[in-house]
């Protein structure tokens, strides 16, 4: 399904695209797969490392091009070598 996206050209609906074209709902490598109810969402193992998260995320991305020529961008924020400290 396509969108207009206010002047901005179309709108694709990467959920779709992941669970209609790429067929990746529920689908696991290792410690980390995608939730099986929804194609949007990353789970993992208590054992996957932020590596395995981050490398799971970028084969999808290329996955996702190599099969419709969409460039398509992470909304999420990955913070890289830093502790967060509980602040309670």
């Amino acid at each position: 399904p396509l969108f207009e996206n206010s002047g901005f050209g179309i709108k694709v609906s990467v959920a779709w695209i992941l669970e209609n074209v790429l067929f990746l709902k529920g689908v696991w490598c290792g410690n980390v797969g995608m939730f099986k109810h929804h194609s949007l969402v990353l789970v993992k193992k208590k054992e996957a490392s932020s590596k395995e998260v981050v490398e799971f995320a970028h084969n999808i991305k290329k996955d996702v091009y190599r099969k419709t020529g969409i460039i398509i961008e992470p909304e999420v924020c990955i913070i890289k070598n830093k502790k967060l400290k509980n602040k309670q």
